[in-house]
């Protein structure tokens, strides 16, 4: 069972009904502001002005112009209720652009199982299933994915094959790659040598043509 934790961003299910209701405030109350204090000219303009975009800003859930956006009511009262509300809600994804960990990992899986043939991937399964019950097995992966479905040794057998699959591919992988970079290597050591090879015959070709004609 997940928890709720302060300031990090597990809490996705945490509400943001004040958050949106401060941020129209913002917009209605707080354009009425230059209003009320008699502004004129330029500082009116730039105070509505700026005013407006902190209220646009808040309702994207912009957390810098919900900070900003307390500071400047001036009202100690805002301060410390915003500044709760706002610690609790700092490393939230939605006020983070939505970013999340996992996103790395699953482009590298695709990556990584895009790196193999069909044929290549079914084997791969097939030695990951074929591992379990065997001295063979990860003991350490098994616990966790028997852990992670409370003790199902069914399911825990489904998500050991995916995750074992998934490191066999990644090896898998990185041997070609490895392999590929010897073979690379082999073949430009090949062309250095002919090429070495062949400087020495033309400096040599030279030379023989330089000792006949001082023999002439």
């Amino acid at each position: 069972m997940s928890t709720i934790k302060t300031g990090t961003p597990e809490g996705k299910n945490i509400g943001f009904v004040w958050w949106t209701l401060y941020g129209v405030l913002t917009l209605t109350l707080g354009s009425a502001a230059p209003f009320m204090l008699n502004l004129d000219g330029l500082v009116f303009l730039t105070a509505l002005g700026v005013n407006v975009l902190l209220g646009v800003l808040i309702l994207m859930k912009n957390k810098w112009a919900f900070l900003i956006g307390t500071v400047l009511s001036l009202n100690p009262l805002s301060w410390l209720i915003n500044g709760i509300y706002l610690k609790n809600r700092w490393n939230h994804p939605e006020v983070n652009g939505g970013t999340s960990s996992p996103t790395p990992v699953v482009k590298a899986s695709r990556l990584s199982t895009a790196a193999v043939s069909t044929t290549e991937e079914e084997a791969i399964y097939e030695q990951a299933a074929e591992e379990i019950g065997t001295a063979a097995m990860k003991k350490g992966l098994w616990a966790k994915s028997l852990s992670e479905v409370e003790g199902d040794h069914d399911k825990a057998i489904a998500r050991y094959i995916k995750a074992r699959s998934q490191q066999l591919i990644e090896e898998h992988v990185q041997r070609r790659n490895e392999q590929s970079g010897v073979q690379e290597t082999g073949k430009t050591e090949s062309i250095r040598e002919e090429i070495s090879e062949s400087n020495s015959l033309d400096r040599e070709r030279s030379m023989n043509e330089l000792i006949s004609r001082m023999k002439q």
